[in-house]
């Protein structure tokens, strides 16, 4: 097909508007059964992803058939009359170095992957039979109700989710928008469901009311030649009538102008504003987001700084929601301090005030046009994003936005439409408004329980009258529209990359300062060409500061780093509204901060950062009460730890256990309950932490050497910092801990959530330092085995929702890490089971195939040759490198070149050594209640470790205290053992 052909053809649109930095060519195409298609062409793309939206989605449930569209999205990975192989789309995705994912919305199912770029017609050609002839096999469908149930119940005691489905319990119970939406073994017991899927799939998965993106370096006449050979057979079925226009309105009176106390599951106080407003067709104009720009800013004159001020409120977060273009709520989310919560009322009045008093003010032309030129600069200038998510975010636009907007739709505002914003800022009023106060003091008081997730609530008519808000006063503030802001970029120029006859450009980061105490790598970009730059440096504290122990003094950075921040919010919001963004770590060990954006923005917005903290006093009037207050959050927060999804807690206490110097939560809690700390602490730790330093640093991006240069000098003077000072104290070289061999370690703790229903193991083997292609070998089975685990333990066996294998690097000591969150069984049930698996692979890698071994070769070699996607990506490989103080920055080619040497000879040795000879395992259980004893039975039962397990492996040793594990374990050496000079000699 030419291009010509492309131009004359009038089901082709080629008028979409792009941003400034796209360097790609795309059109959108209608297909004769109505699939709306569009294709994206960047030539330097080196992975190619595709995305298929279908407008319906969980409001398409019946009621008797609630979660069946999620049901759906679920089945249709698992098998078409094409393609019949349950696993076939996996096995494929997996081999060609791909990825996939899909989730079920209210109106909405989006299926999505991405794949090396020869492998896309393949991956087309399977993806679109999805939605040609599924299959829904029986035993499929049957194992899969599990996989739905155990997805629910990890939702359950999930905050977000919670409160997400209160809201929605709360609307009219005839309309489907609060219907129950993600299924469960109850919501779909019956034993014809998968009849009763089928109907559904054949009724409402249309193809003119679907969407398509493919993103590749394809050539478009070549994408449209298989968009037709492959999608054109999508059938399109008959007109339905839409439940979501079923003459109900969502909402109305009766469930309006509501106060709902709610008990959550974490310990922490919040106040939930949710206003419910009809559905704006106008995006150019975006009313709500507007208001929620407005409403949620930090800077000087707004509700938030006031708030923070007052010590009342630890976050304010401000978000808008369309729901099926039928109407849009408004969200303000307060999470208070103690002090917050024994004055709520005022909160509550205070939020309503600045709303009421912003309502009797014109509308701000000249803010509207602040974030409208912001949201141009941002666009125009973007990083490029992912193929994964570009098709993904697209697919969705294409749905709601014109063609010609399918890139700026979401994004830019357009028109100043005076009137409409009055229209809507004039709907924030008591009537259309509901107000949920979450709290686990109002156990005695929420008798009413919600059905599907056992939400325990009260409600009451909101008793509040404007006359009262009115006369509300207030002190100490103004409340009013943010000032100018400064941080806006005016440079936008590209700095011109020096080059002389014998000097290349640069491709790697340079050493630009070098002496006893810092050390400065610079790079100035001349791949992404984008007026931006990040600047990061770590600053390394000397051991026992102020002789303090490590445990106080992680307490007291961590209460310093609150400080700081609070002290800093006004200033630091406006550069974050310009796309400036600092973050600032502080640990017992060290301090780090990263600053990325536009570098026009960013040294003087640097600069005053850092003299702003180095001359922030604190003292006992300003600052007592707060430190006091952060204490209260600290403990809150370090309680709230245990309470999060299991796996993630395991993460966390996975670095704990493997890592010699990482902090444990309960230590860090159980000092805070029993010990003091006070200001004083704080000023003397604040004074002494930047006397005796060793520092690294990475400025990368639009910069020229010499504003480097002077960024670090600057910084160094401004902390009076001396760069050559010989130091004689020693400094914290953290050290991995080295496993045993002959033992199988268990470390399992206990939930303190009594309602969890769900466990976690990582059963977590180490492989330790390899070099070279044993890297690569590594990689390789990582590759191999991770679909296997997933599709074994999680497809086929149900076990959970949350099934994965993972591979984790610290201080470049490797570990392949089984990962099972499961309702189902007990961890040490899936320690075994995760154990099999292993063995049960030995067979199929002893005889993997040529073809198959360099297939996962060619995908890893992909990966590892391909550009960089942004100057982030670019940059933590980069920092990652100084880091370790090994600055190897070509590290992407070392690997190519070792992948190239691997065999699969290789490749079996490799498995036979670290796996079936050497095995070094520790299985790490975060346990719930009711797994408990179960799990306590299955430690003491003896395991016959010659049918259960390889060579090596003799018994296993369950341990109570991390410490004790570490005390009888060696460590690795230092990961580096110029660090561990520089550091201590």
């Amino acid at each position: 097909m030419s291009s010509t052909c492309i131009k004359e053809d009038p089901s082709i649109i080629n008028s979409i508007e792009k941003s400034k930095s796209d360097n790609f060519d795309c059109l959108i195409k209608i297909l004769p059964n109505g699939l709306k298609a569009l294709l994206v062409s960047g030539p330097d793309l080196e992975i190619s992803s595709a995305a298929l939206g279908v407008n319906v989605g969980s409001l398409y449930d019946k009621p008797d058939e609630l979660g069946i569209a999620h049901f759906c999205e679920h089945l249709l990975f698992m098998g078409t009359d094409k393609y019949p192989s349950e696993n076939e789309w996996n096995d494929y995705i997996t081999k060609n170095g791909g990825l996939d994912n899909a989730y079920t919305d209210l109106d909405k199912t989006v299926y999505y992957f991405k794949i090396k770029n020869e492998a896309l017609e393949g991956a087309l050609d399977r993806f679109a039979q999805f939605f040609i002839s599924p299959r829904f096999n029986k035993d499929s469908v049957d194992r899969e109700i599990n996989a739905i149930n155990s997805e629910n119940n990890k939702n359950i005691n999930n905050d977000l989710w919670r409160l997400n489905r209160f809201f929605k319990s709360q609307l009219n119970s005839q309309s489907p928008f609060s219907q129950f939406t993600t299924g469960n073994k109850e919501t779909l017991a019956y034993n014809d469901i998968r009849e009763r899927l089928i109907k559904w799939y054949n009724k409402y998965y249309s193809s003119d009311i679907m969407t398509l993106c493919i993103y590749s370096n394809m050539k478009l006449e070549d994408q449209i030649l298989l968009l037709e050979k492959y999608f054109k057979n999508i059938p399109k079925k008959e007109k339905y009538e839409s439940p979501i226009n079923n003459g109900i309105k969502p909402y109305d009176e009766n469930n309006m102008s509501n106060f709902f106390k709610v008990i959550p599951i974490k310990n922490e106080e919040k106040i939930v504003f949710k206003w419910l407003f009809p559905f704006c067709p106008n995006y150019n104009a975006k009313p709500l987001y507007y208001f929620s720009s407005l409403f949620g800013h930090e800077g000087p004159n707004t509700l938030t700084s006031y708030l923070k001020k007052e010590n009342l409120i630890t976050s304010l977060v401000t978000s808008s929601n369309d729901y099926a273009k039928i109407f849009s709520d408004f969200t303000i989310d307060i999470t208070l301090t103690n002090k917050g919560f024994e004055n709520y009322k005022n909160v509550i009045y205070m939020v309503l005030k600045y709303i009421y008093i912003i309502k009797e003010k014109k509308i701000n032309e000249r803010y509207f046009n602040e974030v409208k030129n912001m949201k141009k600069i941002k666009f125009d200038f973007r990083n490029k994003i992912k193929p994964f998510d570009f098709s993904k975010k697209y697919v969705k636009n294409l749905m709601y936005y014109k063609p010609e907007d399918v890139f700026t739709g979401e994004e830019l505002y357009k028109e100043f439409d005076e009137n409409l914003m009055r229209e809507y800022l004039n709907m924030f009023n008591l009537n259309n408004l509901n107000i949920c106060f979450l709290s686990q003091k109002f156990e005695k008081e929420c008798t009413n329980i919600e059905k599907y997730y056992g939400i325990k609530y009260f409600k009451e008519k909101l008793n509040i009258k404007k006359e009262e808000i009115d006369k509300y006063n207030y002190t100490g503030g103004i409340f009013d529209y943010p000032p100018e802001n400064n941080f806006v970029p005016k440079n936008l120029n590209i700095y011109p990359i020096p080059v002389t006859n014998s000097e290349n450009i640069k491709k790697y980061p340079e050493l630009i300062l070098d002496s006893e105490n810092c050390k400065g790598f610079f790079l100035q970009d001349n791949e992404f060409k984008l007026p931006k730059g990040m600047i990061k440096f770590r600053i390394y504290f000397i051991k026992n500061l102020c002789n303090n122990s490590d445990i106080k003094n992680h307490i007291i950075a961590h209460l310093l780093k609150k400080i700081i921040k609070l002290e800093l919010n006004e200033i630091l919001y406006m550069a974050e509204e310009c796309d400036v963004k600092f973050k600032l770590k502080i640990f017992y060990d060290k301090l780090e901060l990263i600053i990325s954006g536009f570098n026009d923005s960013l040294k003087s917005g640097l600069q005053e950062f850092l003299t702003r903290i180095q001359t922030i006093e604190l003292n006992p009037l300003k600052h007592k009460e707060l430190l006091s207050i952060l204490k209260e959050e600290y403990i809150k927060k370090i309680k709230n730890y245990f309470l999060r999804l299991s796996y993630k807690v395991n993460i966390d206490y996975m670095k704990i256990l493997l890592i010699s110097g990482e902090l444990n939560p309960k230590d860090l809690l159980d000092f805070l309950l029993n010990e003091e700390i006070n200001l004083d602490d704080l000023i003397n730790f604040k004074k002494n932490m930047f006397i005796d330093t060793k520092s690294f640093w990475l400025i990368q991006g639009n910069f020229e050497k010499s504003t480097a240069i002077d960024i670090i000098n600057n910084t160094n003077e401004i902390f009076k910092i001396n760069i050559n000072k010989k130091i004689l104290k020693p400094f914290y070289a953290k050290r991995v801990v080295e496993l045993n061999p002959e033992i199988n370690y268990i470390y399992r703790y206990l939930n303190p959530n009594k309602e969890e229903k769900d466990s976690t193991i990582f059963g977590i083997y180490q492989f330790g330092n390899l070099k070279n292609e044993e890297i690569q070998y590594f990689n390789i089975l990582y590759n191999y085995l991770s679909d296997k685990f997933y599709d074994t333990l999680r497809t086929k066996e149900t076990l959970g929702y949350i099934v994965t294998l993972f591979k984790y690097k610290s201080f470049d000591i490797l570990h392949l890490i089984g990962i099972i969150q499961s309702s189902i069984k007990e961890p040490e049930f899936c320690s075994e089971r995760i154990r099999a698996f292993f063995k049960e692979k030995e067979n199929d890698i002893k005889n993997i195939t040529e073809e198959n071994f360099n297939s996962i070769v060619n995908s890893l070699y992909v990966e590892e040759t391909r550009k960089d996607i942004d100057l982030k990506e670019q940059f933590d490989r980069n920092w990652s490198e100084i880091a370790l103080r090994r600055n190897k920055f070509n590290i992407k080619e070392e690997n190519a070149k070792f992948l190239k040497k691997c065999t699969k000879e290789g490749f079996i040795e490799f498995y036979d050594k670290y796996i079936k000879k050497n095995m070094k395992k520790i299985d790490l259980e975060y346990v719930c209640e009711k797994h408990w004893e179960d799990n306590e039975k299955k430690l003491n039962e003896e395991i016959n470790w010659d049918n259960n397990n390889y060579e090596g492996i003799r018994k296993k040793l369950v341990f109570n205290k991390i410490s004790d594990f570490q005390d009888c374990n060696k460590l690795y050496p230092s990961f580096n053992s110029k660090f561990y000079r520089d550091f201590n000699e």
